[in-house]
């Protein structure tokens, strides 16, 4: 079942707060984010779902990701990483396990900041969609 996230809306009924990118597929105009699951707080109830989002219209090519050399924290004044076209942290890092901490929704533009596992050890990651069109919730079945 898809279902459109609003983006006018301050309240969401989804989150991808805590979810695990596993995957990133992409085709011509749309990038689809494979998770581990989403959730939504239904009368005040955590439920977990099986789950895909989906960034319809988006453009690969103006999409980046920033890994960095560990976890940062407010005392960091200095560090290193990278900064990459998703294309090649795709290929880059395969297979895939980032963990969403934040999800910042701006205009055409969605921005996840989390942990990159690299051999099951944290670091810092950001990844910057652009993105004209819709964002889809693709909901399999909720996880008991």
């Amino acid at each position: 079942m898809k279902i459109k996230k609003d983006k006018n809306s301050l309240i969401q009924e989804y989150t991808l707060h805590d979810s695990r990118i596993q995957k990133i597929e992409f085709t011509e105009n749309t990038i689809t984010l494979k998770l581990d699951c989403i959730t939504s707080y239904p009368h005040g109830k955590e439920v977990f779902h099986k789950a895909d989002f989906i960034l319809d219209n988006s453009e690969v090519e103006y999409c980046y990701v920033s890994v960095f050399d560990r976890l940062l924290n407010l005392a960091d004044r200095r560090f290193e990483g990278k900064y990459m076209e998703l294309k090649d942290f795709i290929n880059k890092y395969t297979p895939l396990e980032f963990e969403i901490i934040d999800e910042i929704y701006l205009y055409n533009t969605l921005i996840l900041r989390g942990w990159l596992y690299l051999d099951k050890e944290p670091v810092t990651c950001m990844m910057e969609f652009f993105n004209e069109g819709d964002y889809l919730y693709d909901i399999f079945e909720e996880i008991k």
